[in-house]
């Protein structure tokens, strides 16, 4: 069995077509969006097709005028995998907002579910099975940024990740992780569009003027900056140093 999951559509129509093409291709029996739709019209592109859809919504600013669709928060059990979905990751102190951050925290170290799917950070991060949670945590990453645009294709069944990157005016899968290895185990499938997503990745991370927005815990940015050390070294690209410090 295989899942879709994407994030972040914002009002990418043309992305959003190109990816539900995707998802029907690769026989998807879920599909599940974290996410910053920005309006009922991108949602209904998910609905009558050939996979379940299963989503959540922004619960602050771009999907605040969506009518129809509405939902804080995904618990789901979906065959034998348990399933919790949340949109924010930002650390917020407005009132109200900083204990729902939070909630991407607890249900990772909860070790209660299978996978966390979740959104908002506008470009693609994995945590695999660690010594401290078994919760496999996945951001598709999302279609805001143009030279960042990916998406995921999930095969529940044999414990496989392909992430899906925009280059040009096609999406192609550029990575493949064995959920059951180590990050550093990634299989490059697109040596050349993997490099373009690495440059354009470092260089969102070196313009970002609030670190704090790559994480939302001192757990996730310990392995947010390890993985992306591992990817950066594949290609010989110098890392900022301290980065995260």
């Amino acid at each position: 069995m295989k899942w879709g999951l994407i994030t972040d559509t914002h009002d990418k129509f043309a992305l959003v077509r190109k990816a539900i093409a995707c998802f029907e291709k690769q026989g998807c029996a879920h599909v599940f969006h974290t996410g910053d739709f920005n309006g009922d019209r991108i949602a209904e592109l998910f609905t009558g097709r050939k996979f379940q859809f299963h989503y959540v919504t922004d619960h602050s600013s771009h999907d605040r005028k969506m009518r129809n669709f509405r939902a804080d928060v995904l618990d789901e059990r979906i065959d034998v995998n348990s399933v919790f979905a949340f949109h924010d990751t930002y650390p917020c102190e407005r009132p109200g907002r900083v204990n729902r951050v939070r909630m991407i925290d607890e249900a990772i170290a909860s070790a209660g579910y299978d996978f966390v799917f979740y959104g908002h950070l506008h470009y693609f991060n994995l945590k695999l099975p660690s010594r401290g949670s078994e919760t496999i945590a996945i951001n598709s990453g999302g279609l805001y940024h143009k030279d960042l645009s990916t998406f995921c294709v999930l095969d529940v069944a044999n414990g496989l990740l392909d992430v899906y990157y925009l280059v040009e005016k096609s999406f192609v899968p550029i990575l493949r992780f064995d959920l059951a290895k180590r990050f550093d185990v990634m299989q490059i499938l697109d040596e050349p569009a993997a490099r373009i997503f690495s440059e354009a990745l470092m260089r969102l991370r070196w313009n970002q003027s609030d670190r704090t927005e790559h994480t939302f815990s001192m757990e996730s940015s310990d392995w947010f900056c390890k993985n992306y050390k591992l990817l950066f070294d594949r290609f010989e690209l110098r890392d900022q140093p301290g980065f995260f410090a």
